[in-house]
This record gives C-alpha cells, structure tokens and sequence, in this order.
C-alpha cells in the first residue's frame, strides 16, 4: 500500500502539471530501467524461489537506495516546485521504514541455505546497477513530445559524455547491509570510498 500512495503522489503532480501546461499527449514510455533488468535477470533464472529471492534483492536495494534518487529531484532548483515537494514527501517516507528492510533482509538471510546466500549475494550488485543506472531509454520520447528535433541524436551525445553511467552514486544503504550481513568478500561491487 506504501507504493501505492507513493506513486498516487507523484501522478497527482504531473497530472497538476500537464493541465496547467496543457499538455494532452504523452508518449508511451518504456519500462524503467532498473524493471527492465529485472525482467532480463528473472529471465535467466528456472527455479520458484531463484525469481523469488530476486524480487527480494531488488525490493530491498530499491527500498534501502531511493532516498539518494529522491533527495537528488528535491534539492534541483531547476525543477518544478511541485516536482521537487513530492520527492521530498516521499524521501522522509522512506526513510522512516528502509531501515526497516534492511532488517527484513537480514532476518530472511539467516533462514536462507548456503545456495540461496550465494544467489542472495550475486544478485546484490545486479539490483544496484539496475538502480542507479542512468535510464537514457526514456528520453527519446520526451524530447520529441516536447517537439525537439534530433531526439535520438541529444539523446546519444549525453550518453557519450564521460561521467553519465551512473544516475547517483550514493551506495552508503547497501553498503550498510552488505557490511552487517558480512557480506563485502561476496558482493561484487566497487562502493567508492565510502
């Protein structure tokens, strides 16, 4: 129900936003990233509880790393007012209960088989790319609604540009539970200097 009332935040305020810019159409955007890659790792996987233990890893990085995505829309001064309050709201929601996942996971990991560590584990860094990559898929799409021409070609000069893989960089909630769970010898992820 929590995601739901969170995403009900944000149509709310697009929606505000397109009747007072009058906007009518809009494009048929593609999955997000980070769903994309979760199908494509679903995808891979035969086993009930392989799929299941996937949509844990990726419920809980998404739960344990929106906040940095959130805290980065709301602090933008180039966005909407509007635009910058929701991600606002919805980080101080998250934050009250991500500290709950964490001990969600690590209370489910202990329960877990040697099998279902390592795939825990491994699936760990494929959730956190999957979160944190830049998702150039959608604007296409937007830049042509908006009537800019070349779509495609801003589009692929801003995915060449050094520095752009990476939507934000703050790895420190994963970084924790992979620390309390003794985990940083198995997880396969360069956390920085954090």
């Amino acid at each position: 129900m929590d995601e739901v009332w969170h995403t009900y935040m944000h149509m709310i305020a697009m929606q505000r936003t397109r009747e007072i810019r009058q906007v009518t159409g809009e494009p048929a955007y593609p999955h997000t990233v980070t769903y994309r890659r979760l199908l494509e790792a679903d995808a891979k996987l035969s086993e009930r509880w392989e799929k299941d233990l996937l949509k844990l890893v990726w419920t809980t990085v998404s739960e344990i790393s929106v906040n940095a995505y959130l805290e980065l829309l709301s602090r933008d001064r180039s966005v909407q007012p509007l635009h910058s309050l929701v991600p606002r709201l919805h980080a101080r929601d998250e934050s009250a209960h991500s500290s709950v996942m964490v001990e969600v996971a690590k209370a489910l990991y202990v329960h877990m088989n040697a099998e279902q560590r390592r795939a825990f584990a491994d699936s760990l860094p494929k959730a956190l790319h999957a979160f944190v990559e830049q998702d150039f898929a959608v604007w296409p799409g937007i830049l042509r609604a908006a009537g800019f021409e070349k779509a495609d070609e801003i589009v692929e000069d801003c995915r060449r540009q050094a520095g752009t893989g990476l939507l934000v960089r703050d790895f420190s909630g994963v970084r924790r539970i992979v620390r309390e769970m003794e985990l940083e010898d198995q997880v396969d992820f360069d956390f920085g200097d954090e």
